[in-house]
């Protein structure tokens, strides 16, 4: 450096609860999802920890993510989306969907926050509900409307207990779910059956 002075040390903007969960939906960069303060309380894949943790040092932040369990995408009998969520701990488990930009949208475009949900009580283990009636045990804090067909959905969690707690997410478009039957899950990469995905273990 000229003059041999010291560079200036920038420190990092705290960590918001928006933030935070931004920066988790990062770990789907390729899907152009970005580091912006605009979405709220989401989690990250355990196949994508190395991607979730790149994006929170590309944002300028680094945490400790505690894995508290896994979100999947299946179907009722109309094939309309459920959400499927096992969580390895007693957690009260919040669930988000957001939508992916299009590829012709500006990097400047906020993501959609679309629907977020949250269990009225902790459990552990597996449950579902369906996106349009999600039922007596869980609160739908935002409703997410009608699902185009032309675009992504990524469908993440944490838990209301710790702020760094992340619910493996899943991505899906709306095609997908004619591949699924009920009983049968998707999570990331792969469809495997509802007591596999309930099955599931944090490491």
């Amino acid at each position: 450096m000229e003059g041999g002075g010291l560079a200036a040390i920038v420190m990092p903007e705290p960590i918001t609860e928006k933030r935070r969960a931004a920066i988790r939906m990062n770990r789907l960069m390729s899907t152009r999802f970005d580091c912006r303060p605009r979405l709220a309380r989401t989690g990250a894949a355990v196949a994508g920890l190395s991607l979730l943790l790149a994006g929170l040092s590309a944002c300028g932040n680094l945490v400790t993510v505690t894995h508290a369990g896994l979100v999947g995408i299946t179907v009722d009998a109309a094939r309309r989306p459920v959400i499927a969520v096992v969580t390895c701990d007693r957690s009260t488990p919040v669930i988000d969907m957001a939508e992916g930009r299009k590829e012709s949208d500006p990097d400047t475009k906020p993501n959609v926050e679309r629907g977020q949900w949250k269990a009225r009580t902790a459990f552990t283990g597996v449950t579902t509900f369906p996106l349009a009636d999600p039922g007596e045990n869980w609160v739908t804090v935002r409703s997410p409307g009608a699902l185009s067909t032309d675009r992504l959905f990524v469908v993440e969690g944490g838990t209301a207990e710790d702020e760094h707690a992340s619910l493996a997410g899943v991505s899906f478009r709306i095609a997908d779910l004619a591949r699924l039957t009920p009983g049968q899950v998707q999570v990331d990469g792969k469809i495997e059956s509802l007591s596999a995905f309930g099955a599931y273990q944090c490491h």
